[in-house]
């Protein structure tokens, strides 16, 4: 790959979410998706785990880390820029 030729590698974004957080997250999705083909309205998802109370439980907590950047996102506000993608797909 180039990256190693020039001695850099892109750096990425990091999950701090626990595995039981995510599984939570996973059985939700899995719960709403009734004709079990992976697809479901974001919108609605986004819903379902703001108001489900094991997903409320951490909501505040730490769930990704930005490249480049000591940024660090909770899911609520990794919700928010996922509900922000979908109003500029809209337009």
């Amino acid at each position: 790959m180039i990256e190693d030729t020039l001695g850099f590698k892109r750096e990425k974004s990091q999950c701090l979410l626990l595995p039981s957080q995510l599984h939570i997250m996973k059985v939700i999705f899995e719960a709403m998706d009734k004709y079990d083909d992976q697809i479901l309205r974001r919108a609605e998802y986004i819903m379902r785990l703001r108001t489900d109370e094991r997903v409320v439980d951490f909501i505040d907590a730490d769930a990704v880390k930005l490249p480049y950047k000591t940024t660090i996102l909770t899911l609520d506000e990794v919700l928010v820029e996922v509900e922000k993608d979908e109003m500029y797909e809209k337009v």
